[in-house]
């Protein structure tokens, strides 16, 4: 038979590890109707400093970001046009998906798909 301290002992862990997310707070802005917000958690904070590394497409090709971004310099946010030169240079200079998911900061599987792409266009041309 347990004992009153093991059962609060074990209360207050499933409590603290299944409570899930903060209940919302009603909060009350001025001249506008009251909106349910959530306190911030790890998580959220975490998305909030990701960088977003494609852009939207603008028309407009940056010969300098291609470059940067081709050859590891630095890391830039490219438009998906960009993305797509740049991983052709990779390919050319004997890179591989994983470098192309490496230094344009894309999934591994994308990557992998661009690449076949790529490769593709070539061997059709």
């Amino acid at each position: 038979m347990t004992s009153a301290r093991d059962a609060n002992a074990a209360r207050r862990t499933a409590t603290k590890h299944d409570a899930g997310p903060p209940p919302p707070t009603d909060h009350k802005t001025e001249g506008g109707p009251p909106i349910m917000t959530h306190t911030s958690t790890r998580d959220h904070q975490n998305a909030r400093q990701r960088t977003v590394w494609l852009l939207p497409e603008d028309g407009v090709i940056d010969p300098v970001a291609i470059e940067l971004a081709a050859t590891g310099e630095r890391s830039v946010a490219l438009t998906e046009s960009e993305r797509r030169i740049a991983a052709s240079l990779i390919l050319t200079a004997g890179g591989t998906p994983n470098l192309i998911a490496k230094r344009l900061h894309m999934a591994h599987t994308n990557a992998r798909a661009l690449a076949d792409e790529i490769t593709a266009d070539r061997s059709a041309a």
